[in-house]
């Protein structure tokens, strides 16, 4: 038994290092031939804040710098209006009206207006314009709360040095940079039809994207089987039974929508399938042709509806409300919800099918927890544990091999315990990190006195960052298993005190 669950994480490891290097493969070609390989026209990363966007922006120029996306692509992070909150599923119309703008901004070329396919007189030309292009974006309009030390660079930028190795001398790859690598090898399944393609900035979903098939003109969910009591806090897609089998895959009708069901409810819902599991929702979602068409239209009309939110303080959420709207079992429902009419008058023409892939590894990186947890678990085989750093030799320093060390210089004396995360760190003198501790941007010089002595407890995570408005940065610790979403009042911990 012991033999066959070794055998199952080996061979977990190897399929993630084969899906990570084929996407790589994939991303770099698309980056430098794109009109050979092609690649997004545009990707957004949306934002809670002005601030963050800000943050966000100068992180997209670094992936361009970086060879990451290609200089033929547009990027940008669009913030929530006035960084108040108005929900995932209003965030992406906002995403895609500020698309519009910024192709309305840049102007057409002579030849787009000699074909009529920009004519800036007529909004329904911008309209068939934007529905043309291939659209890659990622939600990444978070807090960052369960991940705190990640907050200052925005957590979709997160270090995740799977793979490092295969390029020593290259900067330390991102969750960013691994999720382009997945997309793109997803962008062939839109093939000419124009598209949007949406992920979210806090999961790796590693699967072979090369295979995917999406219907024409319709919306799409890739979905992932799952037992039942992981289904009780996800979101589960019902199916119809009537599914075109391939190699890998099954393709069939969205019928339903739940979200975190109980047994009982995914009996009544004909949900369960004949293994006993039931499809989670893994939150990537596409568009394509008329469906993406009938998306761009709303999303360039959507001002209003989203000063109507703003003005009764409500949300819409994606993966609730807007899906909902190709979904006709779910359209009574939605015509209850905030901007429910004008989202099943607007999309609820086309229908959305379940891409379900039975090989996803789904790698969420919700918590401190789970980002030290995919560093030394099944893909740890993967991980590059030293890479761009300075370390001392073993004579003259206790650091655990298991430890990883990124873009930091350690010096001697400074001690690091198991499976901890140091990144652009500088450490030295008498300095003891615990194990599975984070320490991120904290810079300790050489020339610290001698007295100075500082010890890290096991399961803490310390980091800096900067005051608003002033030069001046402070230091920041908590425990790993804090979530400030728990009150004081309600179990909630500090440095793993209650």
């Amino acid at each position: 038994m012991a033999g066959s669950s070794r055998n199952n994480k080996q061979r977990k490891k190897a399929d993630l290092a084969t899906i990570l290097r084929k996407s790589w493969y994939h991303l770099r070609l698309s980056v430098r031939h794109p009109t050979r390989v092609p690649t997004w026209d545009a990707i957004l990363l949306t934002a809670a804040s002005p601030e963050q966007a800000e943050l966000y922006d100068w992180q997209l120029r670094r992936a361009k710098r970086m060879g990451r996306i290609a200089d033929s692509t547009v990027t940008l992070a669009v913030p929530d209006p006035d960084g108040k909150r108005i929900g995932s599923g209003a965030a992406t119309l906002n995403a895609i009206y500020a698309l519009a703008l910024h192709y309305q901004k840049l102007g057409s070329s002579e030849e787009e207006v000699a074909n009529g396919s920009c004519a800036q007189s007529s909004p329904m030309s911008w309209v068939r314009f934007l529905s043309e292009k291939h659209v890659l974006m990622l939600h990444a309009g978070g807090d960052s709360k369960r991940v705190p030390w990640a907050n200052p660079m925005g957590k979709v930028f997160l270090p995740l040095p799977f793979l490092a190795s295969d390029d020593p001398d290259g900067p330390v790859p991102l969750l960013f940079d691994h999720i382009l690598a997945l997309a793109s090898s997803a962008r062939h399944a839109f093939g000419d039809q124009g598209g949007l393609f949406i992920m979210t900035g806090d999961v790796l979903p590693c699967f072979d994207a090369f295979k995917m098939s999406l219907p024409e003109d319709s919306a799409s969910i890739v979905t992932v089987p799952i037992t039942l009591d992981i289904a009780s806090n996800h979101g589960v897609i019902v199916t119809s039974k009537s599914q075109s089998l391939a190699e890998g895959f099954t393709v069939s009708l969205v019928n339903d929508l739940l979200q975190k069901p109980t047994v009982e409810e995914l009996v009544k819902k004909d949900a369960i399938l004949h293994d006993g599991r039931t499809l989670l929702d893994t939150g990537i979602i596409s568009a394509r042709g008329r469906a993406w068409l009938d998306l761009v239209a709303l999303g360039c009309s959507c001002q209003p509806m989203i000063s109507e939110l703003l003005g009764c303080k409500k949300e819409m959420s994606l993966y609730e409300d807007l899906v909902a709207a190709w979904v006709p079992s779910r359209h009574d429902w939605l015509r209850t919800r905030p901007l429910g009419d004008h989202l099943v008058n607007s999309l609820g023409r086309q229908k959305m099918y379940s891409y379900c892939t039975y090989d996803l590894q789904f790698l969420h990186f919700g918590t401190s927890s789970e980002v030290l947890d995919h560093l030394s678990g099944d893909a740890s085989g993967i991980v590059g544990r030293r890479h761009l750093c300075s370390i001392p030799a073993t004579t003259v320093s206790d650091i655990a091999a298991s430890c990883v060390i990124l873009s930091s210089e350690i010096a001697p004396g400074v001690s690091i315990g198991e499976d901890s995360l140091i990144y652009d760190s500088t450490v030295s003198g008498a300095v003891q990190i615990g194990s599975q501790s984070v320490v991120v941007g904290i810079h300790i010089p050489s020339e610290a006195p001698e007295s100075f002595r500082f010890m890290l407890p096991d399961r803490h995570c310390l980091w800096e960052v900067p005051l608003v408005g002033h030069k001046e940065r402070v230091i920041v610790y908590c425990g790993l298993h804090d979530n400030p979403k728990n009150s004081i009042h309600k179990d909630g911990t500090f440095a793993v005190n209650p």
